[in-house]
């Protein structure tokens, strides 16, 4: 076990909550009751001498609002303050923020405030016409997409079986187990703000703060600590970041924030929901012609940033042909506002959503053909004969054998009886994860490289520094296994410093499963360009060719003359110590940094509208096995099989648990976890009373099957698999409890993708 390990496991952790500065401030939020309403008025109480409220009349004269602009045509742009100005649009929303020495008192006080509303009507779906969000729109409809490929209206007239349905996916929060945060502090002689915050991409982070204090980003320093859990949750900038980050400024004094559990379900990114009115055209024989889709997507109140929900809408579009050969297609997609929590990032950020819409409709026209689920897919599947092959989108597949894997899971994965009063229901479904995307393509700003730096200590011992996070995936254990491997050290001498914009170098940081791929590439990349500086180096000393240096279990030497080698301690004290030893012009930095960018990923679309926006493509497919009560239509899943073609596999151990993981929290959100809206926009899953998480005892058997086929493009030939697993579980569990439901004479066809007995009693009622 690695002393990474022994720290998480012995609980000498470092998180936002752990953080403790003197003379540091309680923040508490009063926050909207109301899903829309102007805000006439704030009374505050009479005994609040040990407590300040803050308002934006307060903030706005050092803050400015998110300016939400973005690079699409006919898109319309908003400005958002952090804490209500005059008006709220969802419920959880900050009206004001009371800071105190003490938390009891700043929540005592918060709870005191009263706010004067206005109630304004509500929209509470994406379909609720007549009334609007925003001043001087007709609609709701903040922006909308489309793209064509092919001739899919013309192939679609032509199809002789079409199957036109409406397939939607359900909201859902991301839930991690530690919720947000943020710790301040500024220092007022210096001009510099340091901000703790437990964010996936803290020079992104950095950036937005940077925009909204008007503070240049040379005054800003954040430090991500470890992060217990992100799921994409954490990867935008919030309205509580900026104003923490304000109170610490206008009090002088260093401000904390953390959130409540109800807070987190009200306030924090939710992610998932829309509605697809998908069309597939396909020949007598199941050969898809033809795939036209019109989609509506949730923003709830806003879009977040970086990582907005206009960039998952291209995530969609991309991924709704999926691994099939589809060279005909047609999405319009429309990103509609409602008084609901903002939408934002989820682990598989749009692809489990496009691939639940595909997958429930291939089976459905599996059915209306008259062919099984496995038939279907495998005429339609890409398979090793088309590779290289590039999809309609501009996905370009240059390795994943979507087709060969699927084969092999349907081998594999067996059968499973049920019992007494139990049907038996088999489901399939077959993802493709684009794993290291540029933002560039979408957002216009970030890209896709990714950089590290490596530095030889006076100890000799190699410090990584990268400007990724510790999230709970082990990247730092991975990082510190490269360089031992590179430079011939021992892996716990390697020391690992993450999420520091002070001391790292600019990342984009941990999102789209870039750790692996993009982190492991860049630490890869300097510890070579290090390991040739030391052979330079040592050459001298030699009196060889650098060529001839050799490095092995830490130290330098010459090949047949190991006794007269030296330590990497001794060498680096040499050249810290008596740099005169060298000629006067030398390098003598044992220090490299590197940038790594895949060669493959294309940084705009052409003229086509095709872009390839990945470094890697991965297949992954699920079997799902349940048993149905009839009588109450209580499932239970009883194994889950997954056939993953993801590349080579750095960290074997880690690469099982992230599947794992990520197959289970996708079966969670399958069968238990939805995020309810009443009628009137008021949020109805608050707790984890009615949000509820799966646990070891529902959990199913999971079965891992690896396919292995190396990108020829990346680091080692490595892809991300850290949100694979999420993409075709909740598609596979869906069909495989309509084939139940089938075997029991049910006529009921699922068009939702959560699955719990009462939603499934309402499409049957339907």
């Amino acid at each position: 076990m690695s002393k990474r390990d022994v720290r998480h496991l012995t609980g000498r952790g470092s998180f936002v909550d752990d953080i403790a500065l003197p003379n540091i401030l309680r923040c508490v939020f009063v926050r909207s009751s109301y899903p829309h309403a102007f805000v006439r008025g704030l009374k505050t109480p009479q005994n609040t001498s040990e407590a300040k409220i803050f308002t934006w009349s307060m903030l706005s004269k050092i803050v400015r609002p998110f300016y939400l602009s973005f690079p699409f045509e006919g898109c319309r742009n908003l400005e958002v303050s952090p804490l209500a100005n005059q008006r709220v649009r969802y419920v959880g929303e900050p009206v004001a923020a009371v800071v105190a020495e003490d938390l009891y008192v700043a929540q005592d006080a918060a709870n005191s405030v009263e706010v004067e509303y206005e109630p304004l009507p509500r929209v509470s779906d994406m379909f609720s016409y007549g009334d609007t969000l925003y001043d001087g729109w007709d609609n709701n409809t903040m922006v909308k997409f489309s793209r064509k490929y092919g001739d899919p209206f013309g192939e679609m007239e032509r199809a002789e079986v079409v199957v036109e349905e409406r397939i939607a996916t359900h909201r859902v929060c991301p839930a991690p187990m530690e919720t947000r945060g943020v710790v301040a502090s500024y220092d007022a002689g210096r001009g510099f703000l340091t901000v703790w915050s437990p964010n996936q991409n803290p020079h992104m982070h950095r950036t937005v703060l940077s925009e909204v204090l008007n503070l240049p980003e040379s005054r800003i320093r954040v430090i991500s600590p470890d992060i217990g859990g992100g799921f994409g949750q954490k990867g935008h900038t919030y309205a509580e970041d900026v104003v923490v980050a304000a109170l610490s400024i206008l009090t002088g004094r260093p401000v904390k924030w953390i959130e409540e559990r109800r807070e987190n379900f009200m306030a924090a990114a939710q992610s998932r929901e829309q509605v697809h009115l998908v069309k597939i055209g396909a020949d007598k024989n199941g050969r898809i012609k033809s795939l036209i889709d019109e989609a509506y997507l949730d923003l709830g109140a806003y879009p977040l940033i970086p990582h907005s929900y206009l960039e998952l809408a291209h995530v969609v579009i991309d991924m709704l042909p999926g691994p099939y050969r589809i060279e005909n297609y047609a999405a319009e997609i429309s990103l509609v506002v409602t008084n609901k929590t903002p939408a934002g990032a989820y682990r598989g950020f749009g692809h489990p959503e496009a691939t639940f819409v595909r997958e429930r409709a291939l089976d459905i026209l599996a059915e209306e053909i008259g062919l099984d689920p496995v038939t279907i897919r495998k005429r339609n599947l890409i398979s090793a004969s088309d590779i290289p092959y590039m999809a309609a989108t501009g996905m370009i597949f240059d390795s994943g054998r979507p087709l060969e894997t699927f084969e092999t899971l349907v081998q594999q994965a067996g059968h499973h009886d049920g019992g007494d009063c139990e049907v038996v229901g088999v489901g399939y479904a077959v993802g493709v994860k684009g794993s290291v995307p540029t933002m560039s393509g979408v957002s216009q700003r970030w890209g896709s490289s990714e950089a590290a730096m490596v530095r030889l200590s006076m100890d000799g011992k190699p410090v990584v520094f990268s400007g990724a996070v510790s999230m709970g995936t082990r990247l730092d254990k991975l990082l510190a296994k490269i360089v031992s491997e590179i430079l011939s050290v021992p892996e716990e001498d390697v020391e690992v410093v993450l999420g520091d914009t002070l001391s790292t170098p600019f990342s984009t940081g941990l999102w789209g499963s870039r750790g692996a791929v993009m982190v492991g590439g860049a630490v890869a990349k300097a510890s070579t360009i290090l390991r040739q500086k030391i052979q330079h180096i040592s050459s001298i000393l030699f009196e060889c060719r650098p060529e001839d240096v050799i490095l092995e279990n830490g130290k330098v030497f010459v090949k047949d003359a190991v006794e007269n080698g030296l330590t990497l301690s001794e060498l680096a004290w040499k050249v810290y110590n008596n740099p005169n030893m060298f000629p006067q012009d030398m390098d003598l930095s044992l220090m490299a940094e590197a940038v790594y960018d895949p060669p493959n990923i294309w940084q705009a679309p052409d003229e086509l509208g095709r872009m390839n926006a990945t470094a890697a493509v991965s297949t992954i497919a699920c079997a799902a096995f349940v048993t149905l009560d009839v009588e109450t239509l209580e499932v239970k899943v009883k194994k889950l099989v997954l056939a993953e073609n993801g590349g080579t596999y750095l960290s074997p151990m880690d690469v099982d648990e992230q599947l794992t993981g990520g197959a289970i929290q996708a079966y969670g959100a399958s069968l238990f976890e939805e995020v309810v809206y009443s009628n009137e926009a008021t949020p109805l899953t608050t707790t984890f009373s009615e949000y509820l998480l799966p646990t070891a005892v529902e959990t199913p058997s999971i079965e891992i099957i690896h396919v292995v086929d190396p990108s020829p493009h990346t680091f080692r030939g490595a892809k991300g698999v850290g949100e694979t697993a999420t993409i075709p579980v909740n598609a596979a569990i869906a069909n495989a409890i309509q084939n139940a439901l089938k075997k029991k004479g049910i006529s009921v066809k699922i068009d939702l993708s959560i699955l719990s007995p009462s939603r499934l009693w309402s499409m049957v009622r339907k």
